[in-house]
């Protein structure tokens, strides 16, 4: 079975990129991450949704909406924004996300890496495929809890990029250094 997912297309971008890891904190969350070294950092339209991303600005236009060849980006995003509306619990912001258009192919539950207090528990993995045309474009998903809020950690590539692995390890890695700060 495919899914389909929303393509989410940058319309500005941040310039900077760093050879080093960097520590991002969330303006509107308070949580913060470390961001892989040689990817860009866009806090978002409001700081609530920051995007990661692997390639140049001038690379993303050319290929909008999608991505360019070779790129990856990796966005987080909140459930605090849709609850009481959407989401109630942990099961319906995995669920309410799908009804925006993504439909399940793999799902796996496994415990975060990191732990202790102020830190990502109770991952679940969801990954589905979009048939783009040439070739189909993945979104492997990361749903998590940190200090009772709920929230997904996404990274979007296409299928028959040599680095696929690495895309995915680069979530993980960013998920397992998520700590929640004051808010």
């Amino acid at each position: 079975m495919r899914r389909q997912i929303q393509i989410i297309f940058l319309c500005y971008l941040a310039a900077g990129v760093s050879a080093q890891s960097r520590t991002y904190t969330s303006a509107k969350y308070g949580y913060s991450f470390v961001a892989p070294p040689g990817w860009r950092t866009d806090p978002g339209y409001d700081g609530s949704s920051p995007y990661i991303y692997n390639y140049r600005r001038s690379e993303a236009a050319a290929a909008a909406p999608l991505l360019p060849v070779g790129g990856a980006g990796i966005r987080i995003i909140a459930a605090a924004d849709f609850l009481g509306k959407y989401v109630k619990n942990f099961e319906e912001w995995i669920r309410w996300r799908s009804r925006a258009g993504q439909e399940e192919v793999a799902r796996r539950d496994f415990p975060c890496q990191a732990s202790g207090d102020h830190r990502a528990h109770v991952c679940t993995e969801v990954r589905g495929v979009t048939e783009t045309g040439e070739s189909p474009l993945v979104e492997v998903s990361l749903y998590f809890t940190l200090d009772g809020k709920y929230f997904c950690a996404f990274v979007d590539y296409y299928e028959t990029d040599p680095k696929v692995k690495s895309y995915e390890n680069i979530l993980r890695s960013v998920v397992n250094s998520i700590t929640a700060g004051s808010q």
